[in-house]
């Protein structure tokens, strides 16, 4: 029987912001097997160890370095890179129309290579520098200045452990709610934070601080992070067939995504 082999794939961050335990970004990866496609479909277990149980197999990083301490960012396109490894980079969907509200399916289907922009630290840099900052580089952490609060905040990228705790805390938070709201949403931010005003600040302060920031701020917040994270941009433009619009959507992860139904 043929073994899986695994090939080179270049993490959206390249690996700067691990130290030298990634040179260049440069981790393995392999197809996925007869195995992890159950494990992803299994529904005996939540789906965030799901993920991190197929990375686990089919992702080889330098070293002693863990799965857990990997950007979000760069997990996801872990996630895209065994995708397209294994069924190819073409990837079709069901949606509805926002002008028409004609149920669509892509057609053609979204190419997760052509069709989705990679952010890494060069392109960030060139678009920094366009903006007047020559000295950007990529670093943690971050400062941005809130101007309703009058105060400066810095902060760092969210890792995979930061995501189990997000998860975590969101299921506590929709048990004890009826509000409809993602329990979530503000809790990222806080997650994010290292200090307020230069102060450290425990993660009871750092919630309490996020709930009560304007909408100016918040968004202050949420743009800087958008502006410097490297990673994969997950929005795509499919044109609907019926009346021609293009329709601007994250890419949604349905059943076909790792199950397509055609090759």
């Amino acid at each position: 029987m043929a073994e899986l082999g695994f090939q080179d794939v270049k993490l959206p961050s390249r690996g700067a912001l691990y130290g030298d335990k990634i040179p260049d970004g440069v981790v393995q990866v392999r197809k996925l097997g007869a195995t992890e496609e159950a494990q992803l479909l299994s529904s005996g277990a939540q789906g965030l160890d799901r993920i991190d149980v197929v990375l686990k197999n089919c992702v080889k990083l330098p070293g002693d370095f863990k799965h857990d301490e990997l950007l979000m960012t760069d997990r996801m396109a872990l996630m895209l890179a065994m995708r397209t490894a294994t069924f190819g980079p073409s990837y079709s969907f069901d949606y509805r129309c926002r002008y028409c509200n004609a149920m669509q399916r892509t057609n053609p289907p979204i190419n997760i290579i052509e069709d989705l922009e990679e952010t890494t630290p060069d392109s960030i840099h060139l678009k920094m520098e366009e903006q007047g900052d020559r000295d950007w580089t990529l670093r943690e952490p971050i400062t941005v200045e809130l101007p309703d609060e009058k105060v400066s905040i810095t902060f760092r990228f969210l890792r995979g452990k930061d995501e189990s705790r997000i998860v975590k805390r969101a299921s506590r938070m929709m048990m004890q709610s009826v509000d409809g709201s993602d329990p979530s949403y503000l809790f990222r931010f806080a997650v994010q934070i290292v200090t307020i005003g230069g102060e450290e600040k425990d993660i009871g302060q750092k919630e309490l601080f996020i709930r009560k920031l304007s909408a100016t701020d918040l968004a202050r917040f949420r743009i800087a992070v958008e502006d410097n994270e490297p990673g994969i941009d997950l929005r795509v433009y499919p044109a609907c067939r019926s009346c021609g619009a293009a329709n601007e959507m994250m890419m949604p992860f349905t059943a076909e995504f790792f199950r397509p139904s055609r090759l």
